[in-house]
């Protein structure tokens, strides 16, 4: 979907699409303003039916309207989103990279945060080992990804 900032279309995993081209959206507007609790289930919603840069969009979009206290979670979950895009386009070295990154960010993120916020950090952490253990295997087919679950059991 095309944002204020960038009215360009894009495909379903975020790249620009040629002038005229007709947008791969998903339909929701990534700039909104929304609540931890709608921001993480538009991100997982994103996430599900294939669009992992626009649920980073979302993620970003709340990370910049936060709490200074809530940041590191909110950028640490908008990196990991990148790297199932990176991943996702097959660029391996770059979803790896974010998947570190985003583990860095995450482990800056108070633990109160993440309960506050409701994010379960386990399953977050394990998902970051499962993405980086398979991008050290051979390659990482779109089929393979490991799901990103940011909502609790």
């Amino acid at each position: 979907m095309t944002t204020a900032a960038d009215p360009r279309a894009r495909d379903a995993l975020g790249r620009p699409l040629d002038s005229g081209a007709a947008d791969e959206g998903h339909g929701v507007d990534v700039d909104a303003t929304r609540s931890p609790v709608e921001a993480l289930e538009t991100a997982q919603l994103l996430l599900d039916s294939g669009f992992p840069f626009a649920a980073h969009e979302v993620l970003e979009a709340r990370w910049k309207q936060c709490p200074e206290v809530e940041r590191p979670l909110w950028q640490g979950l908008a990196q990991a989103c990148v790297a199932v895009t990176h991943a996702a386009r097959g660029n391996a070295v770059g979803a790896h990279r974010l998947s570190e990154r985003a583990r860095m960010t995450l482990a800056d993120a108070s633990p109160a945060v993440w309960e506050a916020i409701g994010v379960e950090r386990t399953s977050i952490d394990r998902w970051i080992i499962d993405m980086l253990h398979a991008l050290e295997s051979d390659g990482l087919p779109r089929a393979d990804l490991p799901l990103l679950r940011m909502l609790g059991p």
